[in-house]
């Protein structure tokens, strides 16, 4: 009888603990200008906000891709505001600040090695991305300033980080 009442307390225990990791992105915006020269830019500020030290921490970083001509085609990393383990963002398949898609990882070490890593399609009029033309410039961003997109992502262990990283 002790048995089975320790084994139910368990299971309403394990139920009740486990926190899925996600990824929030905040502050998010695209700017593509053509006047008067060509540049292209993607900010925002990520962070794994229910992570605790061993799962990377969730420290937020601040993630800054800028170009002129082509997209950089290595990873660039993020501004964290500690000296922990990092962020990484990509951006693939890119058409426009109003169509493109943004792979993210977080790399850290905790016993072995973790990868975390999404891909995100961003396209204008899906979700809360919206887009404003005006002159010779394109701007995007979530339709409501105080708006966010959180996303789950897989994790991968006793990986290397995808590269090349970027040297900014």
């Amino acid at each position: 009888m002790l048995l089975h009442k320790s084994l139910a307390l368990l299971a309403s225990l394990a139920a009740t603990t486990t926190n899925a990791l996600y990824f929030h992105l905040t502050d998010f915006r695209a700017s593509d200008v053509r006047i008067p020269s060509e540049s292209h830019a993607l900010a925002f500020t990520i962070s794994n906000p229910d992570a605790v030290f061993e799962q990377g921490g969730n420290n937020p970083a601040n993630c800054t891709i800028s170009w002129t001509t082509t997209p950089p085609t290595c990873w660039t990393p993020c501004a964290t505001t500690d000296s922990g383990w990092g962020y990484y963002a990509l951006l693939t398949s890119y058409s426009g600040a109003y169509n493109f898609t943004l792979q993210i990882q977080e790399y850290f070490a905790y016993r072995n090695s973790v990868l975390n890593n999404v891909s995100i399609p961003v396209v204008e009029g899906s979700g809360e991305w919206d887009c404003s033309r005006g002159g010779q410039s394109t701007q995007c961003n979530f339709r409501n300033a105080e708006s966010s997109y959180d996303t789950g992502f897989e994790t991968y262990y006793g990986v290397q980080k995808a590269g090349p990283i970027c040297v900014v």
